[in-house]
């Protein structure tokens, strides 16, 4: 009789299960970051901006992509009208965008080039700000930097 597999189940002791696998010391790192995260989630306002820039300005790779993927993810509730955010805090978000362009590790550059197409993609507006800071940035001497305006022009502005 051929038996049905079955997905391992995640219950809601998953995240400190693996914590516990972990070598010694890295779990409380890991589970400080984990806090962090969740507490910027569930955060409203000022408070999840700033954090989100915290994120974007750090020097570790994945803290630096969570800060850019969050920015990403709050455009894209900004373009629904019961989570609308704010114009200028997005504008705000494109001095970050545009100096982190040139971060030439893959998932970085990556989640900087989400951040600038879903703020170009958030309104008519915001998307006259993110072409401005494409070509700018289209027109930059680092090589990543050309690689993320070429990207967004080609993607959002079709050129």
């Amino acid at each position: 009789p051929a038996t049905k597999k079955t997905r391992p189940s995640v219950g809601p002791n998953w995240a400190s299960a693996a914590l516990r696998r972990l070598p010694d010391g890295t779990a409380s790192r890991c589970a400080s970051r984990l806090t962090e995260v969740q507490f910027g989630l569930h955060q409203s306002g000022p408070q999840r901006h700033r954090l989100v820039s915290k994120w974007a300005g750090r020097s570790a790779g994945f803290e630096r992509r969570a800060g850019f993927a969050t920015m990403a993810h709050l455009a894209a509730r900004g373009a629904r009208a019961q989570h609308a955010i704010d114009d200028a805090v997005l504008i705000g978000f494109l001095p970050l965008i545009e100096a982190a362009a040139t971060d030439e590790r893959t998932y970085v550059k990556k989640a900087v080039n989400w951040a600038l197409r879903g703020i170009g993609k958030s309104s008519p507006a915001l998307a006259a700000h993110a072409e401005r800071t494409a070509r700018r940035l289209q027109a930059a001497d680092d090589r990543t930097a050309r690689w993320v305006g070429r990207h967004r022009m080609g993607e959002v502005f079709g050129g």
